[in-house]
């Protein structure tokens, strides 16, 4: 099972964080002629927005054929055997691509022990 991580770049890769970011926004914008909540103030969508800069952040500077494989991967367009023949890269090579990518937006990323808070 995909751990939260993966979840996170899942979502960031796919594109689905960025339309949730824009709905929340839509949402608060909505809710806040109500009971006077702003954007500045909602804590859901502040932590959706630092998950995608981060992912942002550690992501520019990934080396082309890098970014393009990962996101290959975690949008879904490319299993591990195909992406490993399509780039002529070793799968143990990929993961550790992946796996580093893990470690460094880990410490910087706010990740529930809630299920319920996705």
């Amino acid at each position: 099972m995909a751990d939260k991580i993966d979840k996170i770049l899942q979502s960031y890769f796919s594109g689905d964080m960025a339309k949730d970011i824009e709905a929340r926004k839509e949402f608060v914008n909505v809710r806040g002629r109500v009971d006077d909540v702003t954007l500045e103030n909602d804590p859901q969508l502040l932590v959706m927005q630092h998950h995608f800069n981060i992912c942002k952040m550690w992501t520019d500077d990934l080396p082309g054929i890098r970014l393009e494989v990962i996101g290959g991967i975690y949008k879904k367009e490319l299993t591990w055997l195909e992406a490993s023949f399509e780039y002529n890269v070793s799968r143990t090579t990929i993961a550790e691509w992946r796996n580093l990518l893990k470690r460094h937006i880990k410490p910087w990323l706010f990740i529930s022990t809630n299920e319920n808070n996705k």
